[in-house]
């Protein structure tokens, strides 16, 4: 038998009704007696409350713990399932790919568009797949929901109500869970030759900004001279940066990459990601020496900045 750990953290699948909207507010009991999947594990399983937010209030300090408590316990567990509000599962997700370097155990991140509770919820299926995808010979960070098995740093909701909310994004999907078994890409199932290695310092104090055509320079211009560290730009397309008199980004910046701010390339697009060398708005872009964030979604194109800046890691390898 599997010994699985459940880490409750808050969010939709926790809340409940009250006079200002749902709140997360569930005991663990209410989790255990909604885990349906086959009982392969020690039942019912540890259960660490770590805290009880709504995933809008997530915060560095949060995936720390996290990260902190899967690794601690990692000889104790064979997985861990992480519930988790929606809103911010793909920064968590991803934040924790990087910090938990090497995992060569599940760690599975559900959670639920409807509380655990309600009538029809999804949030019962949810949780007794995460269990399913635990006790399989997965290796590494993920989020299990409507059926799919997505790599953590590749995660994207998609939709505030339907409940595929989620999906992998320039990636293929880890597996899937189909009549409660679990069925996994075999590629994900192999385990590091290297050992785990818990790192948890991310940089703050990185700007991440959407393109529009109405931008005003002089703003970007004030929050290069504020101490920034890290700048995320959302361009257009391939990632496009506009580059005309009135909206020209590259002197811009060429200052923050001369006073050592690196400046990654996103786009706004959800698909394909980026290559800066197809069109002349991103070959002059790429000619300044910034960084692409090729395939990345922009949630993980900035969580990779803040962890190399955090871990001091060579810029040459984001």
């Amino acid at each position: 038998m599997k010994n699985i750990l459940l880490i409750t953290t808050g969010g939709t699948i926790a809340s409940k009704e009250t006079s200002e909207g749902l709140s997360p507010s569930l005991s663990t009991e209410t989790f255990f007696k909604n885990i349906k999947s086959e009982k392969n594990f020690v039942f019912p399983p540890d259960c660490i409350p770590l805290f009880n937010v709504d995933s809008t209030n997530i915060t560095i300090e949060n995936w720390q713990k996290i990260a902190e408590t899967v690794f601690y316990n990692i000889e104790k567990y064979d997985g861990f399932v992480i519930t988790h509000g929606t809103d911010t599962m793909a920064y968590t997700s991803g934040a924790l790919s990087l910090m938990l370097e090497n995992i060569n155990k599940p760690v599975i991140i559900t959670g639920s568009q409807l509380p655990l509770e309600v009538e029809n919820s999804d949030a019962p299926k949810n949780l007794s797949d995460a269990f399913t995808v635990a006790t399989s010979n997965i290796k590494g960070v993920f989020i299990v929901f409507n059926g799919k098995i997505i790599c953590g740093d590749c995660a994207k909701k998609l939709y505030t109500e339907n409940f595929d909310a989620f999906h992998s994004i320039n990636k293929e999907y880890a597996g899937k869970i189909e009549k409660g078994k679990a069925i996994i890409n075999e590629k994900y199932t192999v385990s590091s030759d290297k050992p785990i290695s818990l790192n948890i310092k991310m940089e703050k104090n990185i700007f991440v900004h959407r393109i529009t055509p109405f931008d005003n320079i002089s703003n970007i211009d004030n929050i290069i001279n504020s101490g920034i560290k890290g700048i995320v730009l959302e361009g257009y397309g391939m990632g496009g940066i506009p580059n005309i008199e009135n909206l020209n980004y590259i002197p811009i910046i060429e200052k923050a990459i001369k006073n050592n701010i690196p400046v990654v390339i996103s786009t706004q697009c959800i698909y394909d990601g980026v290559n800066l060398s197809t069109y002349e708005v991103g070959v002059k872009a790429m000619k300044t020496g910034v960084l692409s964030s090729k395939n990345y979604t922009t949630e993980y194109a900035t969580l990779r900045l803040m962890y190399f800046l955090g871990n001091n890691k060579d810029l040459k390898e984001y």
